[in-house]
């Protein structure tokens, strides 16, 4: 996969995730001061890394 494919995919999976939370109960988790993530949020970050690791480009090149 090209960076371009891969934060596409991220993007895409990222996404399905937020449309099968709509109008679902969410964990909030403070971050800092009035910040705060979502259950939702911190899934869809993890997508990204999991689909780089798959194309064997993991860090900054």
């Amino acid at each position: 996969m090209t960076d371009g494919e891969v934060a596409l995919a991220a993007a895409e999976a990222g996404a399905a995730r937020a449309r099968a939370a709509y109008r679902q109960a969410l964990h909030v988790e403070p971050k800092s001061g009035l910040d705060f993530a979502t259950d939702v949020d911190l899934e869809a970050d993890l997508v990204a890394p999991h689909l780089a690791a798959d194309t064997g480009d993991v860090g900054p090149a």
